[in-house]
């Protein structure tokens, strides 16, 4: 029994083979048994130490005094075997790829997990020229013997980075960096940043990457034309717009704009109305003039702003998906079993673009002519205005 008031000394028996590695705890033995001392200080309840065992295959605890005396639980302890697999791991690979003219800046970066230390041998694209590497952040030095790069280990996580500056820029079918590395990539990131001097057409790679909306869109754009071809020379109108002068005039204008045909397309229909109109009060007529006036500057607006813009913007080929945009395309894929997966574009000179909306824009300007002689004749016809009746005395 513990004292009441004051401290106290307690001796408590070690297990066999446990080694105390608390300092300032005093061991003593005692024939065949070793004892702890332990002094217990006024209002002192309870002491702690730390103790290690020999490594066997067998720990027996065995209690000496309490609970129960001779009481004892067997621990049995084995080595698990060691499973086959490599000692190192990509976690995580991103290419970015910024193609120029007559070159390309490739940056690869890795993130490599590794039990033990060693090389991680990267091949180096053809034609490519070693710009810098980066392990951690921290610039190095490493061998580069032309076909591959040899990057050193350290047991942990770490990352890399390598650029390049490989031969040949931006072409029809332009496609990221394409390497088989060593292992099985996981978590593949590409990125593709195309020069706005190209004229983007088509987007492909792994599934979970950009789209280009554009063609969809345009599908449904000219079938609207075409229906309103089939209208015009359905319902016998006025209207000096053929099904081919239809699908052009959505081609050019959807290339900046979609919405911006829609004030042309009711312009026409509502001129086409004006010409057929009989009898209407002075008032409405008036207004109607007036809204007619108010109309014809937005769709004149709408289409000479789309003639500067074409010539010297590029076009919204409308791409969406995995944060990509007009001229930066993103793609992700989880692993891979053998190389890199490949982003590419089609895209051809902005200039195609540019050349084949100056000839869209002549054809604009000769096709205006023509509608704006149409457009005055359903305007003035009858009258242009009603003035009030002059009052008699």
């Amino acid at each position: 029994m513990a004292p009441e008031q004051g401290g106290f000394t307690v001796k408590i028996p070690l297990i066999k083979n446990e080694i105390v590695i608390s300092e300032d705890i005093e061991v003593i033995e005692e024939g065949d048994e070793r004892y702890l001392v332990i002094g217990f200080k006024p209002g002192q309840t309870a002491f702690t130490w730390n103790s290690i065992f020999e490594p066997t295959e067998t720990i027996g605890l065995i209690a000496a005094t309490h609970p129960w005396p001779e009481e004892q639980v067997s621990i049995s302890l084995t080595k698990p075997n060691a499973t086959k697999g490599p000692s190192t791991t990509i976690e995580a690979v991103e290419v970015i790829h910024s193609p120029g003219e007559r070159s390309s800046d490739v940056t690869l970066k890795l993130q490599l997990l590794s039990s033990v230390g060693g090389d991680f041998v990267v091949p180096a694209p053809p034609d490519a020229t070693l710009k810098h590497i980066r392990i951690d952040g921290r610039a190095v030095t490493v061998k580069d013997e032309k076909k591959k790069i040899v990057l050193p280990l350290r047991p942990g996580l770490q990352s890399a980075e390598i650029n390049w500056i490989v031969d040949g820029g931006a072409t029809f079918r332009t496609s990221t960096l394409g390497l088989e590395l060593p292992l099985k990539p996981n978590n593949i990131s590409l990125s593709l940043n195309l020069p706005q001097s190209r004229w983007p057409l088509y987007v492909g790679g792994p599934n979970l990457g950009p789209a280009m909306l554009l063609w969809g869109v345009l599908i449904v754009i000219l079938g609207l034309a075409i229906g309103l071809g089939y209208v015009v020379k359905r319902q016998n109108l006025s209207i000096p717009v053929n099904t081919t002068q239809w699908v052009l005039l959505a081609l050019g204008m959807s290339s900046i704009s979609i919405l911006s045909i829609v004030p042309v397309v009711l312009w026409f229909f509502a001129m086409e109305a004006r010409s057929r109109l009989k009898t209407i009060g002075k008032r409405s007529f008036n207004l109607l003039q007036v809204g007619l006036a108010v109309l014809t500057v937005v769709a004149i607006y709408s289409l000479f702003l789309t003639i500067p813009a074409s010539l010297l913007s590029a076009p919204d080929m409308q791409v969406v998906g995995n944060g990509s945009s007009n001229y930066y395309y993103h793609w992700f894929q989880d692993r891979t079993v053998d190389s890199l997966p490949q982003g590419y574009v089609i895209s051809v000179s902005i200039w195609v673009y540019r050349l084949s909306m100056l000839l869209w824009s002549l054809w604009l300007v000769f096709a205006l002519f023509k509608w704006a002689a149409w457009s005055w004749q359903c305007f003035s016809q009858d009258k242009i205005w009603q003035a009030d009746e002059p009052k008699t005395e």
